[in-house]
């Protein structure tokens, strides 16, 4: 297999463990290089995946609380200034 040059970081953020499995495998095996996140205020470097995907283990929270992490979790690893590619279910954001 070819290996994908990525040139655009891409953030997917999931509410389960199980999605970002899915989600990371599927974009290992095109040649990224992924890193899953638990915790959206870990302290990272941008530069370090091609790919992030931050768990929100939102699944089973209510609605309040789920909507809580989700927009924590979009406060992308790298902080301001980094151009992402977001990818969720079927919708496609990008933040710059």
């Amino acid at each position: 297999m070819t290996q994908m040059q990525w040139k655009t970081s891409v953030l997917v953020v999931v509410d389960d463990f199980t999605g970002a499995n899915d989600a990371g495998c599927g974009l290992a095996a095109m040649g990224a290089r992924v890193n899953v996140l638990f915790n959206p205020a870990a302290s990272v470097r941008a530069q370090d995946a091609d790919v992030w995907i931050l768990n929100t283990d939102s699944r089973a929270c209510d609605a309040a609380l789920a909507a809580q992490r989700t927009l924590q979790a979009y406060s992308p690893p790298g902080g301001a200034g980094r151009r992402w590619l977001d990818f969720q279910k079927g919708r496609l954001h990008f933040a710059w």
